[in-house]
């Protein structure tokens, strides 16, 4: 069994966790009380007990007692066989499922070279922090930013500064009896100018931590390419703070950030909204407690639904696999931030080659229902106005060949973090669901003409599965929808073999 540190939150399944109802007033979830989570789809009191569902979360989950504090690691139990212990069940989450993505945003970033990837997967990745070689870019990224603000600041003069106004008075004073200070002169504005303003600080903080930083990275980077490139980003600060005498400054907590947001408001000083901007994002990484791969020290990770990591999970994977079987990156193969493709939004798109056959792999293609829909624009024509059903498949794999125009076959399909009460199949309506993209989606302009099959990622505990679906209105014509389990004994996603 792994080992932990002491006061590492002990891990559990996502089983339900039951506190006595008369307890619902002094208990805490998380640092908030609990009578505020009453309302709550995941709350359910009955038979004098507080009922909390943890199915399907994964995350750090502190329930705090008046005399009582205890931590836990909440660990998705269906991404596991039933024997499996939580303990290992965390230890695999940490060194495959986030290891995994680490290695995910590492690729794009490098692929890419566009800090934007950072802003992708903020949403992409919810409260999870970049890999050592995307911590890098960013460093890069940053540090080249402040360096351009710190320049056109200190245009204006040697040193930011700020006008103090105090009231005061001057001129001899004549004490009466009651020791009142009576004095000739009235009472006046008196102005003093301050270098210790919280621009300044910001600026030495900023760069100070990127020196911290640089100086944790290189206790655990082996890559001689990336430990140059960290020595000089120190380096580069380093001088930066000289150069501006900035450590006259020198402040390690970082600053209040309420009181720079009420100071935004206030100044009129062009500089401060975007050294705020970047100093913000190096408090982040600096004192981050949701940083991968660290998960066995008993940092703390967000509670959330691990549907969303599973997704992304899932669509490395596929490119993992992809790449693993002799497929590249094409040039400018990687695009990210709802850029378009066929004319309709999506979240990212990879497209690999290999001799002359071409994989797009496109993550939420956002399909427009008046239009591409068989039924739903049926239904539009004939009723004029219905409430339109968004139909955004997680995944469209197009396989091409160089110089076509259209794929010769597609994959759509979902991701979904759900099984049957077996764990080992589906459950229906997601079956469902992934038919309904096959059936009608099949006229849309761009799919014309291709072999289309449907496409069911989930933490099933069987073998790939094809399942052929006679088409009804042809009788001959058949449909396919192909189960690929992704769990922790079989991660591996082959989808070279679904064209075979």
């Amino acid at each position: 069994m792994p080992s932990r540190r002491l006061n590492s939150p002990h891990p559990i399944w996502d089983n339900d966790y039951t506190i006595p109802l008369k307890l619902l007033d002094v208990v805490k979830i998380n640092g908030k009380p609990l009578k505020e989570f009453a309302k709550s789809n995941r709350i359910k009191i009955a038979n004098e007990a507080v009922t909390i569902s943890l199915r399907d979360l994964f995350g750090t989950l502190i329930i705090e007692k008046p005399h009582e504090t205890r931590s836990f690691l909440v660990i998705p139990h269906k991404l596991f066989h039933q024997e499996c212990s939580p303990e290992i069940g965390s230890e695999f989450i940490r060194n495959r499922v986030l290891q995994d993505i680490g290695d995910f945003i590492s690729f794009i970033v490098k692929e890419v070279r566009d800090i934007q990837a950072l802003y992708v997967f903020k949403i992409v990745m919810k409260e999870y922090e970049r890999s050592v070689y995307f911590l890098v870019v960013t460093l890069e990224h940053y540090l080249k930013l402040l360096e351009e603000q710190v320049t056109r600041l200190f245009l204006r003069g040697p040193v930011h500064k700020e006008t103090l106004t105090m009231p005061s008075q001057f001129g001899s004073g004549v004490k009466h009896s009651n020791s009142s200070l009576v004095s000739p002169y009235l009472l006046f504005n008196k102005r003093s100018v301050t270098y210790d303003t919280m621009l300044n600080r910001m600026l030495f903080q900023s760069f100070y931590y990127v020196v911290i930083e640089s100086e944790i990275l290189k206790h655990v980077l082996t890559d001689k390419d990336l430990l140059k490139r960290v020595n000089a980003l120190q380096s580069r600060a380093l001088k930066l703070i000289e150069g501006y005498h900035l450590w006259e400054f020198f402040c390690e907590a970082p600053q209040n950030l309420v009181l720079i947001q009420e100071r935004l408001t206030t100044q009129q000083n062009p500089h401060y909204a975007e050294v705020f901007r970047v100093y913000r994002e190096l408090v982040k990484i600096v004192f981050s407690k949701t940083i991968l791969k660290n998960i066995e020290e008993g940092i703390q990770y967000p509670l959330l639904n691990f549907a969303t990591i599973y997704e992304t999970w899932a669509v490395w994977r596929i490119i993992k696999g992809l790449i693993e079987r002799g497929f590249k990156i094409s040039d400018e193969g990687i695009v990210l931030n709802d850029q378009e493709k066929f004319n309709r939004r999506t979240k990212a798109i990879f497209r690999l080659e290999q001799g002359d056959l071409i994989i797009t792999v496109v993550w939420e293609l956002k399909f427009k229902p008046e239009t591409d829909s068989l039924y739903m624009g049926s239904l539009m024509k004939l009723i004029r106005y219905v409430n339109k059903i968004p139909i955004k498949p997680d995944l469209v794999i197009l396989v091409s060949k160089k110089g076509d125009n259209t794929p010769k076959k597609v994959l759509l399909g979902d991701v979904k973090f759900r099984i049957d009460k077996n764990n080992r199949l589906p459950p229906l309506e997601t079956l469902y669901k992934v038919l309904g993209y096959v059936v009608d989606l099949g006229n849309f302009d761009h799919f014309k003409g291709a072999s289309i099959e449907g496409m069911l990622i989930y933490p099933g505990r069987i073998e790939m599965l094809k399942i052929p679906i006679i088409k009804p209105e042809k009788g001959k014509d058949v449909l396919y929808v192909n189960l690929l389990p992704l769990n922790s004994e079989s991660f591996e996603i082959n989808i070279v073999k679904l064209l075979e």
